[in-house]
């Protein structure tokens, strides 16, 4: 059995560490979890639902499609690892010209290496026109 902890208070007890872990995941508490078992000890944390909300809100794209108007700009950090490490953290972004309508979309490790592909794309753009 595997006893489940959020700071010092007790949970429940489950069957596999699966169990447990998906508890953890869709219950309401935030806070350091441990879950303790025969020759097992694992601990971690789980933030706010609000962080959630707010990752949501400011995503770029709705049902997979673009939510940028003409003219704008909209971009979001996003972590390739579980772990936000400064290595695995990518920006993607996205841009519409206000001319045509067409978009420009691109991920790099900074906001501002996005910026600097969407320059050269734009000056490609106006040298073939």
């Amino acid at each position: 059995m595997y006893k489940l902890f959020v700071g010092f208070r007790k949970l429940d007890e489950f069957p596999t560490i699966l169990e447990a872990k998906r508890f953890a995941r869709e219950c309401d508490y935030t806070g350091v979890f441990t879950l303790i078992g025969d020759n097992y000890r694992d601990s971690w944390y789980k933030f706010n639902d609000n962080n959630k909300t707010t990752a949501m809100n400011n995503s770029i794209n709705k049902n997979g499609i673009s939510v940028c108007q003409a003219g704008g700009e909209k971009y979001v950090y996003f972590n390739l690892t579980p772990r936000p490490r400064r290595k695995g953290r990518y920006c993607q972004y996205g841009y519409r010209d206000p001319m045509d309508g067409e978009l420009f979309a691109t991920v790099a490790p900074t906001l501002e290496q996005c910026r600097e592909k969407r320059d050269k794309w734009l000056n490609a753009k106006k040298n073939t026109q």
